[in-house]
């Protein structure tokens, strides 16, 4: 099969037990990765250069660190670790995520068997502090590009940290767009279906994500929201969805901002399950 590079991002605020779970995953994959490229967005802490220099040091011809002097944010922080990056097949991973022993062997095998796929992505279980105590529960992914389509109209039909793609495609369309902060994945799927790029899912769990009290208070915060917003905008400009589309996903995020955290979470898990 292809082979493939592995792209994460780590920043000042990546805890060193949580990357070396994210790391060693990739390395158990059934179908071992060519190349991982960890990008350094910015000052990280001592504990995490330390294990970012000992997986390099233990595999040096495996592991590419791109060191950012200040941290720019994501999106700039893939799109430099694309630049880099020495295979066109990429597997995008989270620092703090899980990636289950054959998920890269199983969207391997998708790619070889249809040469027309740009991206890829799986379904995903949720944890709070080890992967071994996920959920057995999960949302559902669109498969089939109507029902990607559909779902793009009012949510994200992509879990981010379980996509592989083509990064000479990727690169073509502009990449991630580094005015986003956050929800720059969206955009880009957004940007893909736009162009007439082909683009699915595997409808089953391939990586277990953290889903902890961090995750959900950066998930409504003021910047998160803003720019869901904006990105929704885009796909109205796009015709991706409709004003109808657009005013409920706008009352929606602000809506979330406005209720107990308590209360959000329950619905948040529950439309997930939905």
């Amino acid at each position: 099969m292809e082979k493939y590079s592995v792209l994460t991002s780590i920043y000042k605020n990546v805890i060193g037990g949580e990357l070396s779970i994210s790391i060693d995953s990739m390395l158990s994959q059934s179908l071992p990765p060519d190349e991982i490229v960890i990008v350094m967005d910015g000052p990280i802490s001592d504990e995490v250069r330390c294990l970012v220099e000992s997986y390099k040091e233990k595999f040096p011809d495996l592991f590419t660190i791109v060191p950012l002097a200040k941290n720019q944010g994501l999106a700039v922080a893939l799109n430099k670790g694309l630049e880099a990056a020495r295979n066109d097949l990429i597997a995008r991973m989270d620092a703090d995520d899980y990636s289950i022993p054959q998920r890269c062997e199983k969207q391997l095998s998708f790619f070889e068997e249809d040469p027309e796929l740009v991206l890829l992505g799986g379904c995903s279980r949720h944890f709070v502090k080890e992967p071994s105590d996920a959920s057995e529960e999960y949302m559902h992914r669109a498969v089939t590009t109507d029902e990607i389509k559909r779902i793009l109209r009012r949510s994200n039909p992509f879990s981010h940290p379980s996509m592989m793609y083509r990064k000479s495609i990727i690169v073509s369309c502009g990449g991630y767009d580094d005015s986003l902060r956050r929800r720059q994945d969206l955009d880009l799927v957004s940007k893909l279906i736009y162009e007439g790029y082909k683009v699915s899912n595997i409808d089953e769990p391939i990586v277990y994500t953290r889903k902890d009290d961090v995750f959900m208070q950066r998930n409504r915060n003021k910047e998160s929201c803003d720019m869901r917003i904006e990105v929704q905008k885009r796909i109205l400009q796009r015709k991706q969805c409709s004003i109808i589309d657009y005013l409920y996903v706008w009352i929606t995020i602000n809506s979330s901002r406005l209720i107990p955290s308590s209360l959000y979470d329950r619905i948040y898990h529950i439309a997930k399950k939905i």
